[in-house]
């Protein structure tokens, strides 16, 4: 069992607080702490969920714990980081120069290279914003600027986070239950390789978010005797942000070893962080392979799912005159927390087991066929669990989802979540809670026709503004654009196959200048009439360039739109012209057509 304090910690996991001054006064009366001083915690990040904690135990006691199953231990991770700079103030962005970035990334990897985890930086987005600079309103920043799926970090740059602290992570299993814009590492400017801080300006403190968002909790995370769960980091009862060589917090034969100060995941400055252990750097390896390629995969729709299972008991109290809607929203996260919460089953007896004991929770009988309808065919859904273990003997199994698939179902399941939250009427209610999910969300549509044909049958069932806004949002950004391609669109459809990172499709000067002053376009209505920045625009290389005939070199097409987002006035303006950008520039690879020798791109 967990000490109280710890329990109780686990059990607020989902209340984002950054750590403050008073941690430090509770750490200072933890037994075996040996000293009088008072060290500030300067890390944010919330501690483990019990889903991460479970998962350490289990590595922790396994003879497999130095194994993957499905990872070379000598292969090489590769990681693409986006770095997103938000700041108050353009004149800000120079806090943090691309030399600087680039040596960030130089003592990243070099840090990692045991581990063999490589960080590749993709791209580099500045954004100019008073309000997220500041730490607010995050969440909307997340959303605007994250991009890439669970394998990809999002690292963003702000002037200001909580009190005392320089950085916080998301853990890997976060993304399957709150979405990719749940998926993230703050760090704040002057922690930045060369940045301005007195005691972590070497970029350290990166290193130590990123152990978080590979799995990794700090070593005194659970003080003495639970400590990090990882075996050869000797155990250390509280953080301390002094580089105090020879300390022991927790003193005794029972707890070998002297504090681990110089381990990325303690808390001490820069300077004295050096290393992660070998077990460390296994566990993230083990961490990687379990929530962010193997096991989310199958989290993100087991938690849904399960959730949904419990609609009919909701609804079922919501018949009953003397229950209010309160107690019938408490009642019913009160049933679903337990099941639902841990890692989705192992096998399909255990998730029958899950659901069976709340049949007797419904107060009719229709709630009972309908509950029982539901977790029955979702225990069995998407072959999520199975009866008995394969056999080598027997067909292979058939193969996963792909990637397109589980977005579409992310999308589709977002789309009746936000349906299912606001229903009050009868017929919404039954549509929502008997299993028309699971059909709905199962065919991963073709075109943007489909798309908005599965989306659009949702919006009768809303009741509230909020709720038809919503469906209208994912409807333009998921349908739209869906099987289009946005360089045919600027050049008569002769182009039907691109890639960003290849050669420059062909383009007429027209064609350059219809997309270029698109990009234009936006930039000055995001001025708002404001002269200063419309002056600059017009002094810019992208507005001299618009009229001109497209560079010949990919790198600089592209360095034309890198200029723009500089006079953007917001995040909006920033993400379009980026995207402007990436398909006036879009290439794709050459290749002689059989049938026709003249033909430099296939058709």
């Amino acid at each position: 069992m967990l000490p109280g304090a710890l329990a109780i910690r686990l059990l607020g996991f989902a209340a984002h607080a950054s750590f403050v001054v008073a941690a430090a006064a509770a750490a200072a009366s933890t037994p075996g702490h040996q000293t009088a001083k008072q060290p500030v915690r300067h890390c944010g990040t919330i501690g483990p969920s019990k889903e991460l904690v479970d998962a350490h135990q289990k590595l922790s006691k396994s003879k497999e714990q130095h194994k993957t199953r499905s990872i070379d231990p000598n292969e090489v991770i590769n990681i693409d980081l986006y770095a997103h700079v938000v700041m108050s103030h353009k004149d800000k962005q120079s806090l943090i120069d691309d030399n600087m970035m680039k040596k960030q990334m130089d003592v990243l990897n070099q840090a990692f290279k045991k581990s063999k985890f490589q960080f590749h930086l993709n791209k580099i987005s500045r954004v100019n914003n008073a309000t997220w600079a500041l730490y607010n309103d995050t969440s909307e920043m997340r959303q605007r600027l994250r991009q890439g799926d669970q394998k990809t970090v999002n690292v963003f740059y702000l002037e200001k986070l909580g009190p005392y602290n320089y950085g916080e992570a998301t853990y890997p299993d976060l993304w399957g239950r709150s979405g990719l814009t749940g998926d993230y590492v703050h760090v704040r400017v002057d922690s930045i390789a060369g940045g301005s801080s007195y005691t972590r300006n070497e970029g350290k403190v990166l290193v130590h978010e990123l152990g978080h968002w590979l799995g990794l909790v700090h070593t005194y995370e659970y003080g003495c005797d639970k400590g990090d769960f990882i075996n050869d980091t000797p155990a250390m009862a509280d953080f301390n942000d002094y580089c105090e060589e020879g300390r022991d917090s927790c003193p005794g034969a029972d707890y070998p070893g002297e504090d681990p100060i110089h381990n990325y995941m303690s808390s001490g400055p820069d300077s004295c962080v050096t290393e992660f252990t070998s077990d460390q750097t296994q566990r993230m390896r083990n961490m990687w392979e379990t929530f962010r390629i193997s096991k989310n995969t199958k989290e993100v729709s087991w938690k849904e799912d399960c959730y949904a299972a419990f609609l009919p008991l909701k609804y079922d109290c919501l018949e009953d005159k003397s229950s209010t809607e309160e107690t019938c929203s408490e009642e019913y996260d009160e049933h679903s927390h337990l099941p639902c919460n841990p890692l989705s089953p192992s096998t399909r007896r255990e998730c029958l087991d899950r659901f069976a004991p709340y049949k007797d929770k419904c107060r009719s009988d229709s709630c009972k066929v309908d509950f029982a309808n539901n977790y029955e065919k979702y225990c069995a859904a998407e072959q999520r669990v199975g009866n008995t273990p394969p056999d080598n003997n027997k067909q292979p199994p058939k193969p996963s989802q792909t990637e397109a698939d589980r977005a579409w179902r992310m999308v589709c399941r977002q789309a009746s979540i936000q349906v299912r939250e606001q229903c009050t009427k009868h017929e919404c209610q039954t549509e929502m809670a008997r299993g028309s999910l699971f059909k709905r969300c199962a065919k991963t549509p073709q075109d943007d026709r489909q798309c908005s044909s599965v989306l659009d049958k949702l919006v009768p069932l809303c009741e509230t503004d909020q709720c038809r806004r919503g469906l209208q949002a994912l409807k333009s950004r998921e349908c739209v654009a869906r099987n289009k391609d946005p360089v045919a669109e600027y050049n008569n459809g002769t182009v039907t196959e691109w890639d960003i990172s290849r050669a420059m499709s062909p383009m007429t000067r027209s064609e350059w200048e219809t997309r270029c002053n698109e990009a234009a376009r936006i930039i000055i209505q995001s001025c708002k009439a404001e002269k200063n920045c419309i002056d600059s625009f017009h002094s810019s290389v992208l507005w001299t360039n618009c009229h001109k005939d497209r560079p010949k070199v990919k790198e600089d097409c592209k360095a034309l739109f890198s200029e723009g987002p500089f006079t953007c006035q917001s995040a909006e303006c920033t993400t379009k012209v980026y995207e402007l950008g990436e398909k006036a520039c879009a290439g794709r690879e050459p290749k002689q057509d059989k049938h026709n020798k003249n033909s430099q791109y296939e058709k």
